[in-house]
């Protein structure tokens, strides 16, 4: 079972392979066109297969393209997974090294039992200065 693929425009256009056993380098898709790519061969996967005469090469053509987009994804989603593990440990690392257990006491929050009220001669002169 191959994963080669090709698209060529001309002659001269380079071709796209997506075989591991391919000498050129496969170029490289953002995780948004590959959903894309990868939503597009379904689509044309689930239409063939409705075929009443399918085409055996587009069925396991579409099939093919659309295991190795989901490969890619699953891998992608793997590293990006993996980027916020590390940066999630290194941002949990640095806060740990730079609290102290003063400063953790210094954050503790004492709710009070009751509320202190204030004079009513306060709020007047509040009143008497805004109206300027």
């Amino acid at each position: 079972m191959s994963n080669t693929f090709t698209t060529t425009s001309s002659p001269t256009a380079s071709s796209v392979y997506a075989s591991p056993l391919s000498p050129f380098k496969k170029q490289k898709m953002s995780i948004t066109q590959t959903y894309y790519l990868a939503h597009k061969a379904r689509a044309k996967l689930s239409h063939e297969a409705a075929m009443p005469d399918h085409n055996l090469r587009l069925l396991v053509g579409h099939a093919n393209l659309l295991d190795s987009l989901m490969l890619e994804l699953a891998d992608a989603e793997r590293e990006q997974e993996s980027w916020f593990n590390n940066s999630v440990r290194s941002a949990s690392q640095t806060e740990k090294q730079t609290s102290s257990p003063l400063s953790n006491e210094s954050r503790h929050i004492q709710w009070a039992d009751s509320i202190p009220e204030e004079e009513e001669e306060d709020e007047d002169d509040y009143d008497s200065s805004s109206d300027d």
